[in-house]
C-alpha cells in the first residue's frame, strides 16, 4: 500500500507497525462513520489491497491511535483558549446509537479563529444536584472544558448556558450573536410580520459595514474606529428607537415570532453590540456555526456549483418536444451522479443510491451493483 510504502516519512502512529495517520483515520472512517464491522476490514477490504491482518489487530491499532490522539487534545485546547483568547462556542443535538435503542446528546463546538482552530467536544459531566448527566448541555461542561483559562471574550448565541456563567467568569466579555437576532426578525417577516422589516434592513447595513472592512483589510484599531463612527451609530440608535417604540406599544395582532425577536434583541443587547468594543471581535458566533469555515455557505455553494455544473456538461441529455421525458433523465441522471462519480476507484454504489428510501446512503464491500460511464 503507498502508506506502507512512506510510512518511513512519518512518525509512526502506532510504534512498530507501519501505520500511519491517513491509515489510521480511514480505519475510523470506515468504523465509525460508515459502521462496517472489523471482521468485513480485516477480511475483505484490506485483503482486496493484499494487506492481510487480523481482527485484533484493527481493534488493537484503533486504541492506541486514540492514546495518540488524547495527547494532541491539551495541545490544541491550549492554543485556542490561550490568554487574551476571543472564543467563539456553540452546541448541537446528536443521536447515537446505545445498546438497542438510539439517545440524545449535545455536542459543543469551540472556535478560536485567530488560531484557526475547532475543537468539538462532548462531556459526561455532574449537575448541580450531583446527578450524572451523558453528553450534557448544562453550563458544567462549558465550564469544566474552559477550566481556569484567562480568555478575553466568549461569544455565543445567548443562551442560558451561558449566560449562568456570566456570574462565573468575571472577567471574561460575553458577546451573543447579531445573526440570531437577525434570524428571529427573518421569521417574524417571513409569517407576515411587516414591522421587522425594519430591523431586517438596518441590520442589513451593519453586515454591509463588516463586509467592507474585511474587504478592505483594515486592522483590528481601524475596524474597532469604524464600528464606533458616527455613522454606526446612528444605525444602532435607530434599531433602539424601533425597538423600544414597538414594545412601549403594544398590539395584540403581534405575532409571537415578532414579540420573541423583540425581546431578545431587547434581553441581550448590550452581549450583541458588544463587538464594537473590540476591532478582533466578531458581529455574530457564525464562526462556531459554520465550523470556522472563513468564507462561510456562498464558498460552499459556489463550489457545489461548478462541481454540478461540470457534471451536467459532461452528461447532460437533451429530449425536445417530451417535458416528462426531459424531467425523468435529468431526474435519473442527478441520482446516478450523486451516487457515485468515478473519482475513486476504491468507492463503490449504495444499494439504494444516495437518497434511497433505505440505508442512508450507504455502501457495502459485497455490492454487486455496477455504474456504466455516462
Amino acid at each position: 500500500m503507498k502508506d506502507d510504502v512512506r510510512a518511513s516519512l512519518y512518525d509512526e502512529i502506532v510504534p512498530g507497525t507501519s501505520i500511519t495517520a491517513n491509515m489510521l483515520s480511514y480505519l475510523m472512517f470506515n468504523r465509525f462513520q460508515m459502521s462496517t464491522p472489523a471482521y468485513r476490514e480485516a477480511k475483505n477490504r484490506l485483503s482486496d489491497m493484499d494487506w492481510n491482518t487480523s481482527v485484533q489487530n484493527l481493534l488493537n491499532w484503533a486504541d492506541k491511535g486514540a492514546m495518540q490522539l488524547n495527547k494532541l487534545i491539551p495541545a490544541l485546547k491550549k492554543n485556542v483558549l490561550q490568554d487574551g483568547a476571543n472564543v467563539n462556542v456553540d452546541e448541537t443535538w446528536l443521536r447515537y446509537h446505545a445498546y438497542n435503542k438510539k439517545r440524545k446528546t449535545y455536542m459543543w463546538c469551540l472556535v478560536n479563529r485567530k488560531t484557526r482552530i475547532v475543537i468539538f467536544f462532548y462531556e459526561d459531566t455532574t449537575d448541580d444536584e450531583g446527578v450524572q448527566k451523558h453528553g450534557g448541555r448544562s453550563r458544567n461542561v462549558l465550564k469544566e472544558f474552559l477550566g481556569d483559562a484567562k480568555i478575553k471574550s466568549l461569544q455565543s448565541d445567548g443562551y442560558n448556558v451561558y449566560m449562568y456563567l456570566d456570574n462565573e467568569l468575571i472577567d471574561v466579555e460575553h458577546l451573543c450573536c447579531l445573526a440570531h437576532a437577525r434570524a428571529k426578525f427573518k421569521y417574524a417577516y417571513d409569517q407576515g410580520s411587516l414591522q421587522a422589516r425594519i430591523f431586517l434592513e438596518l441590520i442589513a447595513k451593519l453586515y454591509g459595514m463588516e463586509e467592507t472592512y474585511r474587504r478592505e483589510k483594515l486592522t483590528s484599531d481601524e475596524i474597532y474606529h469604524r464600528r464606533n463612527s458616527k455613522e454606526t451609530t446612528e444605525i444602532i440608535d435607530k434599531i433602539r428607537t424601533e425597538l423600544y417604540d414597538l414594545l412601549a406599544n403594544p398590539d395584540e395582532s403581534r405575532s409571537e415570532l415578532m414579540g420573541k425577536a423583540l425581546n431578545y434583541l431587547k434581553n441581550f443587547w448590550n452581549q450583541i453590540f458588544a463587538y464594537r468594543n473590540d476591532g478582533e471581535y466578531s458581529i455574530d458566533n457564525m464562526a462556531a456555526a459554520q465550523q470556522a469555515c472563513d468564507e462561510g455557505w456562498q464558498k460552499a455553494l459556489k463550489a457545489h456549483q461548478a462541481a454540478w455544473h461540470e457534471r451536467w456538461e459532461m452528461a447532460d441529455v437533451q429530449i425536445e418536444g417530451d417535458d416528462s421525458a426531459q424531467q425523468g433523465i435529468h431526474f435519473n441522471l442527478f441520482q446516478l451522479l450523486s451516487t457515485y462519480t468515478g473519482s475513486d476507484a476504491r468507492l463503490n454504489i449504495g444499494p439504494k443510491g444516495y437518497t434511497g428510501e433505505r440505508f442512508g446512503g450507504s455502501t457495502y464491500w459485497d455490492t454487486e451493483a455496477y455504474c456504466l460511464p455516462v
